[in-house]
């Protein structure tokens, strides 16, 4: 079965109230920033995932009053949640679309990963990701990352 959602789970939640998403990328970076609540002390903290290999990302519509028109909200998508799919029909178009003609595949275990916030909605289509929960201010988390997309 194509887009096959599944809900993954860290030590910490989405903000309810603005959780304030930055995407922050260039041709070989992408970078998610936003704030977090922290499952054990219920401080407020902030995340950055750092995508590898992100091939392509979508960000904007649907809010979470509108989460119900997304394509993936039948198979479990839910507000202030971070999901991971499964025989993703996104990848399956990229592979017919864009790598058509490779002999390699390409986009062998590559991850389409959604992350469903108050105002919007994040997808992104990459290699691994790795998560970081600092303790700095948006500004210097924003400054530090545009350091490393150098």
């Amino acid at each position: 079965m194509a887009d096959n959602v599944n809900k993954l789970n860290f030590n910490f939640s989405i903000e309810g109230g603005a959780p304030v998403p930055y995407v922050l990328a260039n041709e070989d970076k992408t970078f998610l920033i936003f704030f977090i609540r922290d499952d054990r002390t219920l401080e407020e903290k902030i995340a950055r995932f750092n995508f590898k290999h992100c091939q392509q990302l979508r960000f904007g519509s649907p809010n979470e009053d509108l989460l119900s028109s997304h394509y993936l909200y039948k198979q479990g998508l839910e507000s202030y949640s971070i999901f991971e799919v499964r025989d993703s029909s996104w990848i399956d178009e990229l592979k017919t679309t864009l790598y058509s003609n490779s002999r390699l595949n390409v986009l062998e275990g590559y991850k389409h990963l959604v992350f469903c916030f108050h105002d919007s909605t994040f997808e992104c289509i990459c290699k691994e990701y790795q998560v970081d929960i600092l303790d700095l201010s948006m500004p210097e988390i924003i400054d530090d990352t545009v350091v490393k997309l150098k």
